[in-house]
């Protein structure tokens, strides 16, 4: 028979091996630098009247920048300079999240 302080270190070491520490997923890093495309439906209702619009358009300076598990994506029209930024999670390789404007508005000159 083994002694107790034996018997202990035996216990710790099997109990050890049954709660091994498993490491969390790692964050796959999604910053860089990339080509956007995007389209978008507008709808304005205005005094009865409704007005739809499909635009879309190319950005090749798309910008992501992430800390952790946080990214966040900016980007500019490149023909109006109005610059966009969302935000958002990522969890392993999967985008859980994304917030923030669809798109950016500059005011028209005169208007």
């Amino acid at each position: 028979m083994f002694p107790p302080s034996l018997r202990l270190w035996f216990g710790l070491l099997a109990l050890s091996h049954l709660f091994a520490v498993v490491p969390l997923a790692a964050v796959t890093n999604i910053a860089g630098t990339y080509t956007g495309t995007e389209t978008a439906t507008i709808t304005i209702t205005a005094e009865g009247e409704t007005d739809s619009e499909t635009v879309s358009g190319t950005n090749p300076n798309v910008v992501v920048s992430q800390t952790g598990s946080t990214f966040s994506i900016t980007t500019a029209d490149p023909s109006s300079g109005v610059s966009v930024t969302r935000t958002g999670t990522i969890s392993g390789n999967q985008i859980t999240s994304v917030t923030g404007p669809a798109f950016g508005f500059a005011p028209r000159p005169g208007a």
